[in-house]
């Protein structure tokens, strides 16, 4: 309850003089305005040498989209400090209602609280607080908050205490309808316990499939230079559904025993170091599809790994690990792969050189209903060298040489042909799962040995461009160019004497 500028309060007519206190006092379709503000009540009572103004019965107060109602509001002008007893207020995005309201805009607290997202329902979210403050415009403070999904409490925290500059928003509410789970009502909570972490739920009550719940937390550490920070968020359901359709991918039945749990994590260490993980663990493809559409919309094909790597002005090293923790996937996974990459280097005027080398273990599940497991250390390495030279202003002439070559040192297929079903595509052929090219069927097992390739081309790009003075103060547009680069680029891989 705060004004920008300065105003005069004036009240409304006919008002009468109070003889005892000097107040103007006004019953009669009683109105105070006050810049923007509007209140009316049955009395309201104006002190011009204290500046104080007190609205009690049927107390109304509008500003903008924000309408309030109470039993009493007492407001110091000069102070710019409010009482209020009984109040409700909301603008059709948030409705909040309590028994009182005191303080200024830097400092204020709120009693006996109730907060709804949207219009206030029965069966609708609600978060409610005994006690909740805002100090010095810094800090919130809060005692015995709760969070309910209709009369369902799900999630109590006796107390809180947090910098206003770290709060994110600690709730999120949203209703849906869909023919094959029908109505749902969906919550999550995250309440700061201090200032680095945040705990809570994710709830979803559905008509037709039961209830989904799991734990969830966010953390924050470190500082500007050395952040780390990450999340956790996971739900489970017993599956009502009469019938659960099949996994779209595989046609296979899916259990009704349903859940999903997903972390990630980011740490740096300065400008050179970090390590990133993302773990993502479904009982079945549809799970966030039906039940956690946030998490579907960002990946449908759920991806698990940790990478930590060192940079420097032109190398990184680093270690990638890859696993396929859901049996209705297979991809080929890294357990881990360590590699060293030197980026493009100048070594003479117009010449650089690059190259790599790795070594991983790899194995690979298919996941068909066949019994395929394949597994192989590898060792990968390139080396290469690019030449750049300027033909003639707007032409340059490119060529690269390098060499790349790749050693399996075992190659284990755990299956035999008598292992698979009659009709299986693989049953006549022996399975290597690691190459560097992607077959519809897949190649001759081998079962240790070294293939390598040449790395030969020319590439000739032509540049020419265009610009003009076209000015646009609305897009900040001061001058545009237009850019043609044309690249004729021929390569040739040999591939050179392998082994096995």
């Amino acid at each position: 309850l705060s004004q920008d500028e300065e105003f005069e309060a004036t009240l409304s007519t006919p008002v009468v003089i109070d003889t005892n206190t000097g107040d103007l006092v006004a019953t009669e379709n009683a109105q105070l305005t006050y810049g923007d503000w509007l209140v009316s009540a049955d009395e309201i009572r104006l002190n011009r040498q204290t500046n104080r103004a007190i609205a009690t019965g049927n107390v109304v107060f509008t500003r903008g989209d924000i309408r309030l109602v109470a039993d009493l509001l007492d407001y110091q002008v000069d102070e710019q400090r409010a009482r209020i007893e009984n109040f409700r207020v909301g603008n059709g995005k948030y409705f909040v209602s309590g028994a009182l309201l005191e303080g200024n805009p830097d400092n204020f607290r709120f009693t006996d609280i109730d907060f709804h997202p949207g219009e206030p329902g029965t069966y609708l979210f609600k978060a409610r607080a005994d006690e909740l403050a805002l100090i010095d415009q810094n800090e919130i403070q809060g005692e015995r908050l709760s969070f309910k999904l209709g009369v369902v409490p799900f999630f109590i925290i006796p107390s809180i205490s947090q910098p206003i500059d770290a709060e994110r928003n600690i709730f999120k509410a949203n209703l849906d309808y869909s023919g094959h789970i029908g109505g749902t009502i969906g919550s999550e909570a995250r309440v700061p316990l201090n200032s680095n972490f945040r705990a809570g739920a994710n709830l979803v009550l559905t008509t037709k499939r039961g209830v989904l719940a799991g734990p969830a937390f966010e953390y924050d550490f470190g500082d500007e230079e050395n952040p780390t920070f990450g999340s956790f968020t996971s739900g489970y359901i017993d599956d009502a559904a009469s019938e659960i359709r099949p996994d779209l991918l595989t046609g296979n039945p899916i259990d009704d025993e349903r859940f999903f749990a997903e972390w990630q994590h980011r740490q740096n260490w300065g400008e050179n170091g970090a390590l990133t993980a993302y773990g993502r663990w479904w009982s079945d493809p549809e799970i966030t599809r039906e039940f956690y559409e946030d998490s579907f919309d960002t990946m449908q094909d759920p991806d698990t790994y940790l990478e930590a790597n060192y940079s420097s002005n032109n190398w990184q090293a680093t270690v990638f690990s890859r696993i396929s923790p859901n049996d209705f996937q297979s991809f080929t996974e890294r357990l881990p792969e360590v590699r060293f990459d030197l980026f493009p280097s100048p070594l003479a005027k117009g010449l650089t050189h690059s190259g790599s080398l790795s070594f991983a273990k790899l194995k690979n599940q298919i996941a068909l209903d066949q019994p395929i497991e394949n597994e192989a250390d590898r060792a990968d390495a390139y080396y290469g060298i690019r030449y750049t030279r300027t033909l003639k202003p707007g032409i340059t002439l490119t060529t690269k040489a390098g060499v790349k070559a790749i050693h399996y040192f075992d190659n284990m297929v755990k299956s035999e042909a008598s292992s698979f079903n009659p009709d299986a595509p693989f049953r006549h052929a022996p399975l290597s799962l690691f190459d560097d090219y992607n077959h519809v069927f897949p190649r001759p097992s081998i079962k240790e040995g070294t293939r390598g390739y040449g790395d030969l081309g020319v590439d000739l790009k032509f540049t020419a461009y265009a610009q003009s003075d076209y000015k646009n103060e609305i897009w900040n547009i001061d001058g545009l160019r237009h850019i043609f680069e044309p690249v004729v680029s021929y390569r040739y891989v040999p591939d050179l004497d392998s082994a096995n």
